[in-house]
């Protein structure tokens, strides 16, 4: 146990981490869109990289991949065969071995848009480098339970790889004992935050695992995954969902979507690798908790720290009104962001406040629209 513990106290390579986001994010990668040459090439490369690791086939009939056809049509094509990419560490207990704590991110991006190239450097290639680098860590000391390392295809639209996974019964939902998601893990939300990712959804069952990792230089701040989805968990904003309606307890990870998401921008020279690597070591303490401690229960319906959540909801907006000319903050914006602030500060002294989730909501959406338009000055 020392040893692992020594393993994942330190950062993960930075170098490794961005030659992976380099490579699949390339303009030769033309945006890794479904049905692509291009997106079936990012699949063959995560095998690629899993084989060498060391790490078990996790597919169908011994294979890396679990292929699936889509209910629609993509690409003027019809039915098209999406491929999810799976990898097993396998767990050193005879027992645990068949249970699973499930490390996953999605490596198909937006391909082009308007005749633009959408390289998809942090959406959601940040997140395929942190599997990779987290499988080689795993692959060198297994847990006691088995680690399996996915990524989906198809998540751009309508997160159908993870539904498809989970869905297939290839292997049965009971034996995931925990999910870990990355989406968008490599940037900055807001360009101060270069320190800052966020833990959404651990209040499903994993909040002693997520507040008991530390890795020094890295703010984890942890959140109701209710913040980021206004319009209800129909509408999840990555592959954590097909996990949370299966009943498995999960934590979203992500630095939150900054002024390059879902735009021609969002290439290696914006990311924030440092902080990559620092967001992979912290998901590897959380594994490895995960994978050796006491199985986690699946919360329902978790309660709110409207207190605590508020608290951090204000203090970001305040920030946003504080650097709204950094920001390029509209004069509307601005004054919804102080409308915004004001209810926020009620919440905390009024936390019983039967629309505190959604006040909480609204000030994230308006965080969001101000991100949004946001352009660095040159």
């Amino acid at each position: 146990m020392i040893m692992m513990l020594c393993l994942l106290c330190q950062d993960l390579d930075v170098d490794a981490l961005k030659k992976h986001v380099e490579y699949l994010a390339s303009d030769d990668m033309k945006g890794r869109d479904n049905n692509t040459d291009e997106c079936r090439k990012a699949a063959q490369y995560v095998a690629d990289q899993f084989k060498a690791a060391g790490l078990k086939p996790g597919g169908r009939d011994g294979t890396w991949f679990h292929d699936f056809e889509t209910p629609f049509s993509a690409n003027g094509s019809k039915k098209f065969i999406g491929r999810n990419v799976i990898g097993i560490v396998e767990g050193t207990d005879p027992e645990l071995k068949k249970e699973y704590v499930v490390v996953n991110a999605h490596h198909d991006g937006l391909g082009i848009r308007q005749e633009k190239v959408h390289n998809g450097a942090d959406d959601n290639g940040s997140g395929c480098a942190a599997v990779i680098e987290m499988a080689k860590l795993f692959a060198k000391k297994p847990c006691k339970r088995s680690v399996m390392f996915i990524t989906f295809d198809c998540e751009e639209d309508g997160l159908l790889g993870s539904r498809e996974f989970v869905q297939s019964k290839l292997y049965d939902e009971k034996s995931f004992a925990a999910n870990v998601c990355f989406d968008v893990i490599g940037g900055n939300f807001l360009p101060w935050e270069t320190e800052r990712i966020y833990a959404l959804g651990a209040e499903s069952g994993l909040g002693d695992a997520v507040d008991k990792a530390a890795v020094k230089g890295l703010e984890v701040v942890r959140s109701g995954i209710y913040l980021i989805e206004p319009f209800g968990a129909t509408w999840a904003r990555s592959d954590y969902s097909a996990f949370r309606k299966a009943g498995v307890p999960f934590v979203f990870l992500s630095a939150g979507t900054p002024w390059t998401y879902h735009t021609e921008f969002d290439d290696v020279e914006n990311m924030n690798f440092p902080k990559l690597a620092k967001a992979a070591a912290y998901a590897s303490q959380v594994t490895q908790s995960l994978a050796d401690g006491a199985r986690p229960a699946f919360v329902e319906k978790p309660k709110t720290d409207v207190v605590a959540e508020a608290k951090v909801m204000k203090a970001t907006v305040d920030e946003v009104i504080k650097r709204a000319d950094e920001m390029q903050a509209t004069a509307q914006q601005r004054e919804a962001l102080k409308t915004h602030a004001e209810k926020l500060a009620e919440l905390v002294d009024h936390p019983d406040l039967k629309d505190a989730r959604g006040r909480m909501q609204q000030a994230m959406v308006a965080v969001f629209q101000v991100v949004a338009h946001y352009r660095p000055k040159k």
